[in-house]
């Protein structure tokens, strides 16, 4: 219920949007083409398969986007995006039946408002990669992205975007920014995010949420199940640094009845630091969960340090070299979802490695 009212909510605002636009048909438009390729080498330890890997650079993901505008007059715009994820060491593209899997939306704009609507990030997630972490969540392995795991849709294959959104962001006086988006699609697990901020050029403060409900109830209860996350963090800028802080608070209810729920707490400072050509950037995760995989007394803790620097040869292409760890403790160990995603040797405790690659912007 509470989906169908704020996607209304932001219907009718998006309406409203439309109808104060004072629309004169100017015919202004253009189209870009951009993103970013990477390609790189990284060496793990602990691995069920092999240790070393080529393909896209381990801290950035490779992405190729379309987007533009078309002036409608009286300050009131028509926007799109395409965005497709990209395997330099392959050549594949997007993921699964998916071709646009990164972002597919249509929308309008003006100077304070934005309706986007089509696959899309969740108005948190948006926050916490623009504004929270130190690598901008921008890495292609869950080796050195922790926070892959939080703010997804765990009921969908822990998919970071959700189909069918509808986002509304507004940019108010004095840096405020807010944004609600919803997914009330039930066969994709309804969804809602939330954000609130202050971005100003020397620190950004922030609140977030978001919600998912699983499409498939549990049978003997008939409730669908939940995964929520609540965080608040900022940035801010000291001279040629830059220092972050992440606090996040996730539950995850458990798809079969009698079954706990699993909760997880996230502490993560980072920083940036520029010093041209050279940019360093470190960021550190403490992730202490409880219950862990909905499995009463299963406790302990994940933790992960990064540490990158960057030379940058232009304005568009740097070559990077990284090292990082994910150790665990206790119950974190039996993670199946960390085995599988990090092809960690369940024997082990820990992985860690490097990662040398080359990035270039356009």
């Amino acid at each position: 219920m509470i989906n169908g009212m704020l996607g209304r909510c932001i219907a009718v605002t998006g309406a409203a949007l439309l109808a104060g636009g004072n629309v004169a048909f100017a015919q202004s438009s253009g189209v870009q083409l951009y993103g970013v390729v990477t390609a790189g080498i990284s060496q793990k330890t602990n691995q069920t398969g092999g240790t070393t890997q080529f393909g896209n650079y381990l801290l950035n993901s490779s992405y190729l986007g379309l987007r533009g505008s078309e002036d409608l007059g009286g300050g009131l715009r028509a926007t799109f995006q395409l965005e497709t994820g990209v395997e330099t060491g392959t050549g594949e593209a997007g993921s699964g039946s998916k071709f646009w899997n990164r972002h597919a939306t249509a929308g309008l704009a003006n100077g304070q408002f934005a309706l986007t609507l089509g696959r899309q990030f969740h108005a948190s997630t948006d926050r916490v990669t623009r504004s929270l972490d130190a690598f901008n969540v921008s890495g292609a392995s869950l080796h050195v992205t922790p926070l892959a795991l939080f703010g997804v849709n765990k009921f969908m294959n822990n998919d970071n975007r959700s189909d069918n959104t509808i986002k509304l962001r507004w940019n108010g006086p004095a840096g405020v920014t807010a944004a609600l988006s919803t997914a009330p699609d039930h066969d994709s697990g309804r969804s809602m995010g939330f954000d609130l901020a202050q971005v100003t050029r020397n620190y950004v403060v922030a609140l977030y949420g978001v919600r998912f409900k699983s499409p498939n109830p549990v049978a003997a209860t008939g409730q669908r199940p939940e995964h929520r996350v609540l965080g608040a963090g900022g940035q801010y800028r000291v001279g040629q640094a830059v220092l972050y802080l992440n606090v996040a608070r996730s539950s995850l209810e458990a798809s079969a009845a009698g079954r706990p729920k699993q909760t997880n707490t996230l502490l993560i400072p980072g920083i940036r630091y520029n010093m041209l050509p050279f940019v360093l950037k470190a960021s550190y995760t403490l992730d202490s969960g409880k219950n862990i995989n909905n499995v009463a007394g299963r406790d302990g803790k994940k933790k992960t340090l990064i540490a990158a620097i960057e030379y940058h040869l232009s304005k568009r292409t740097a070559v990077a070299f990284a090292v990082f760890r994910n150790s665990f403790t206790d119950g974190y160990k039996l993670d199946p979802v960390n085995i599988a995603a990090l092809a960690r040797d369940p024997e082990s405790s820990s992985t860690s490695g490097y990662a040398m690659g080359l990035r270039h912007n356009f």
